[in-house]
């Protein structure tokens, strides 16, 4: 069998395989969405960001389970990634040393404050149950916890008031919240609408370039994530996701 016929049977079969992948039917949206990173490392040989319970963290070295720390944080948020340093602190007692606790520590402070904030946007609510804003706000609040299930009804009813300060901000804080609660296409639909809303929003840009990298499409997402720098290179958390697309996207070494 010639080398170019070989070749040619190759490329279809992985043609095939794209066209199979693209068309092929959604799947049913499971009952209790679980959390899975599909992000690279963050120089710790870690691709999935596990749940609390599993054993598979228990085979951790130190210098793991701080990158496991600092992904959790980057997806999910302040307290699911306390509560990742806590069960570090838990299984490795010798390795959690005063860095670790000093970063705890300051995980702790942020929670307390982001805690603080919950309770002035829910008085405010509670003296004006109008106040789109301070349901935006506490539901972004919620986002930065990692408590993405609790968000979504602060946003529903922000979008419900429509009021234009906040409006396309909440669809694009919603669509933030389906993402990681595993409804990628709800997701889409809240960024892009919010994106029609404020085509400026660095934020909606930087959460279509997240959705676009979680969906393996990397060049898309490198697109988005560099105009919502462009727009403001201080958003949160962009320069990590831009650092994580670009060595995706970076060639192999064959000799590493």
């Amino acid at each position: 069998m010639s080398p170019h016929f070989t070749l040619l049977v190759g490329l279809l079969a992985v043609l095939a395989w794209l066209l199979w992948r693209q068309y092929r039917p959604a799947p049913a949206p499971a009952a209790k969405p679980r959390r899975r990173a599909n992000l690279p490392p963050i120089s710790t040989g870690i691709d999935t960001v596990f749940a609390l319970d599993e054993p598979a963290y228990r085979k951790f070295d130190a210098r793991q389970w701080r990158g496991a720390v600092q992904l959790c944080l980057l997806r999910d948020g302040e307290l699911p990634g306390l509560r990742l340093s806590h069960l570090f602190e838990k299984e490795r007692p010798g390795d959690f040393n005063d860095g670790d606790r000093a970063f705890q520590a300051a995980l702790q402070e942020n929670i307390n404050k982001l805690k603080l904030n919950i309770a002035q946007y829910t008085a405010r609510i509670a003296q004006s149950a109008s106040d789109a804003v301070a349901y935006n706000n506490r539901g972004y609040v919620l986002l930065l916890l990692g408590e993405y299930k609790q968000a979504i009804p602060d946003f529903d009813q922000a979008i419900a008031l429509r009021a234009t300060e906040v409006y396309a901000f909440a669809h694009n804080n919603r669509g933030f919240a389906y993402l990681r609660t595993g409804r990628p296409q709800k997701a889409l639909a809240d960024i892009e609408h919010s994106l029609l809303l404020d085509p400026d929003n660095s934020y909606a840009h930087r959460n279509l370039g997240i959705y676009y990298y979680e969906q393996g499409q990397l060049e898309a997402a490198l697109a988005a994530l560099e105009l919502a720098a462009t727009l403001n290179a201080e958003t949160p958390r962009l320069n990590a996701y831009l650092r994580l697309v670009r060595n995706a996207l970076a060639p192999k070494d064959p000799a590493a």
